[in-house]
């Protein structure tokens, strides 16, 4: 049996409703293809095409992916493969560690939501309100929906129509 003890602060308390999720997604599309898929969704060196990382070890998504592929191994994995499920994980686990101590992980909107008080009454003032849309029409209750172009052509009309000339005679 493999020593998987320092990937141990990496596993969290599964859910019901995600090992339902991992029953359900093996009987699905298979074991091998549930564990390899995971497998290529752990890896940490893949950079997006917006250059943000598609996961790092400090996101919470990297210790779901991680508990879901150790609980696979321990309860759906024969005993005489488990060995192989885990040597791979501990060479992908390793391997990210070792590319984010040359890439440090990014930690993404770190800034906490920031909300108005009043102190008086103690209730929260949301910074957006909810804006009446002025083209609803009440009577039938149905919103008239304008195109951009159809916006276009009634400022133009607008714009037209208070336009005034002021001609002076010639003398």
């Amino acid at each position: 049996m493999i020593d998987i003890t320092h990937i141990k602060k990496y596993i969290i308390k599964l859910t019901i409703p995600t090992v339902s999720f991992i029953e359900n997604e093996i009987k699905e599309i298979g074991l091998d293809t549930y564990l390899e898929y995971n497998l290529n969704r752990l890896d940490c060196t893949k950079i997006l095409s917006c250059g943000l990382k598609a996961i790092q070890t400090i996101d919470y998504t990297y210790r779901r992916i991680l508990t879901e592929i150790v609980y696979t191994i321990d309860n759906y994995i024969e005993d005489s493969d488990k060995d192989n499920w885990y040597i791979r994980l501990l060479k992908l686990h390793e391997s990210n560690i070792e590319y984010e101590k040359l890439n440090p992980p990014i930690v993404y909107g770190g800034g906490k939501i920031k909300r108005n008080t009043d102190k008086k009454e103690n209730i929260i003032k949301s910074k957006s309100s909810n804006k009446r849309n002025k083209n609803v029409d009440i009577e039938s209750n149905t919103e008239n929906k304008m195109t951009a172009a159809e916006k276009k052509l009634a400022l133009k009309a607008v714009k037209l129509n208070s336009l005034t000339f002021k001609i002076k005679p010639i003398k």
